[in-house]
């Protein structure tokens, strides 16, 4: 099916000329998948329409938090109601316990929620605790797994086993990421052996269950049951 993208060609030209590759997200401009990103002009349920007029099924979700689709009537409605009481303090709100509340109630495993603004936070604050809990400084995470833009997650792996950190991004310095360990996903052997190698030296790991920047990739049969174990 062809698309007419002539339009989100000549804002993505635009935008160019006013923001680093033209997007404040890499994967927003589809230069992976090597064709024109679409420029989104509104959404209705599951579907989105671009500047073009193209329809789409919304299979993003906003990269995941948009589980009750896009312009959802009760959403609105508390968006309105709680920006005509004002849109920022700069303070604490009742409001924000009610929603921690509702949060633990609703997951066993949490006992206490601090709110960040961005996944880069939420990811990077994970990260300091778990070394200031374990006081080790090493980190485990996996090849294509995205973790958001910390100096410490944006590495890739080298070759061999259990391998430090390589700076994979311009200006993070390799004295940041040393301390990262990057892995091949769905590899239990070699999971394995890095454990073993740096047991007491690892803080925490991160993973994605089903690993989205590179082709929605799935754990294998017992792989994230078989990681929780080693980690415990």
């Amino acid at each position: 099916m062809s698309r007419k993208l002539d339009e989100s060609r000549r804002l993505q030209q635009r935008a160019e000329a006013l923001i680093p590759g033209g997007v404040n997200s890499p994967v927003r401009a589809f230069k992976a998948v090597e064709c024109d990103a679409p420029f989104i002009v509104r959404g209705q349920g599951a579907r989105t329409w671009d500047v073009d007029g193209n329809e789409y099924l919304d299979y993003v979700g906003s990269w995941g938090p948009l589980i009750l689709g896009h312009a959802d009537a009760g959403v609105l409605d508390a968006i309105l109601g709680a920006a005509g009481n004002g849109t920022s303090f700069g303070a604490s709100t009742p409001s924000e316990a009610d929603l921690a509340e509702l949060i633990v109630e609703a997951v066993p495993t949490v006992q206490k929620v601090r709110f960040v603004s961005s996944g880069t936070e939420a990811t990077m604050s994970a990260i300091r605790l778990a070394r200031a809990f374990t006081k080790r400084k090493y980190i485990v995470k996996f090849e294509g797994c995205y973790h958001g833009h910390a100096d410490a997650l944006l590495v890739k792996a080298g070759s061999g086993v259990a391998t430090l950190g390589i700076p994979g991004s311009a200006g993070v310095l390799e004295e940041v990421s040393q301390f990262t360990i990057a892995l091949p996903f769905n590899d239990t052997e070699v999971l394995e052996q890095a454990f073993s190698k740096y047991r007491h030296q690892i803080a925490c790991v991160i993973v994605e269950p089903v690993v989205g920047n590179m082709g929605c990739v799935p754990a294998n049969g017992g792989y994230l049951a078989n990681l929780r174990t080693i980690t415990q």
